[in-house]
């Protein structure tokens, strides 16, 4: 009895033992499903937003020489110096040679000159800059001395060529009016008128305001009638930009018109109609023909 007890004490000792080493053979069961292994945690790098070290940003330097160029090509301006005045255009800018006489036409209609830049702020590349700034255009007429002064805003662009810094692009106001063209204004007095009145030699007036030819000497308006007649009026500066004639040569005549004779022949009632071509208007548009239409009673 006691032998078979001994034997079984034995056995479960021997069993025990037996499943404790399988146990620490087999180590922890894997997970069916394991998670992946964990990513390496790394030191935060520059943000997408941050500048790479060594990446193209405008420096000091780029911001101080593109004001110096405006400022020289606002002094080029302001003397009349017109050679250098293109050395400091991009001749690639649209509107190059419109903007060139412009310039010209200023110099020639204007003395005293003086643009003065205020708020102004500096956006810059390495090889482009924005320049957003207010300014102040100070002159005298060249005809009567007349002090003249007018204020804007605007947008420049300054783009990089080598190692000069040339005008590339005005947005909003332009210091350089008449390069920026400014939409003429033509005027006509009265507009509607008897036909006694006309027989008695009431004067008609005709005037045309344009910024962009002051400096120019005459513009020309042409006049059509119902009848058939037509004619060129040469309209004499009176201020830089103002052109004007105070009684216009005309007539009712019933008899059939002779065109180009100098003589605006008006048949009876009917209309008058008096076109001036504005050659720049500004804002890229074509040359724009304005109108205007004289009733007579």
């Amino acid at each position: 009895m006691i032998s078979s007890d001994y034997r079984y004490r034995t056995a479960t000792s021997i069993l025990l033992a037996l499943v404790t080493t399988g146990i620490a053979a087999q180590g922890v069961p894997r997970d069916e499903n394991p998670l992946p292994p964990a990513s390496e945690i790394k030191g935060i790098g520059a943000s997408p937003t941050t500048p790479a070290p060594g990446a193209a940003t405008g420096a000091f330097e780029d911001v101080q020489q593109a004001r110096d160029a405006l400022e020289e090509l606002l002094r080029a301006y302001e003397t009349g110096n017109i050679a250098k005045f293109q050395q400091l255009l991009d001749p690639s800018m649209v509107g190059y040679q419109v903007f060139l006489n412009g310039v010209r036409r200023d110099v020639a209609a204007y003395r005293n000159l003086r643009i003065h830049l205020t708020d102004t702020q500096i956006t810059a590349g390495p090889d482009l800059a924005v320049i957003q700034t207010a300014w102040e255009k100070r002159f005298l007429a060249a005809g009567d001395f007349t002090p003249g002064i007018v204020t804007g805003r605007s947008s420049v662009l300054m783009h990089r060529d080598g190692k000069a810094w040339r005008l590339s692009a005005v947005a909003l106001d332009n210091p350089f009016s008449s390069a920026s063209g400014v939409l003429a204004r033509l005027t006509v007095t009265p507009m509607a008128i008897s036909e006694v009145a006309l027989t008695d030699g009431a004067p008609v007036g005709v005037e045309v305001r344009d910024a962009d030819m002051a400096g120019v000497e005459t513009v020309t308006v042409t006049v059509s009638t119902a009848n058939g007649d037509r004619e060129t009026l040469r309209l004499p500066s009176a201020t830089p930009g103002l052109f004007r004639i105070l009684t216009v040569p005309i007539q009712v005549d019933p008899a059939p018109a002779t065109p180009n004779n100098g003589l605006v022949e008006v048949p009876g009632p009917g209309n008058v109609t008096f076109r001036y071509v504005d050659p720049n208007p500004g804002n890229d548009r074509p040359p724009t023909t304005l109108t205007r239409v004289m009733r007579v009673l």
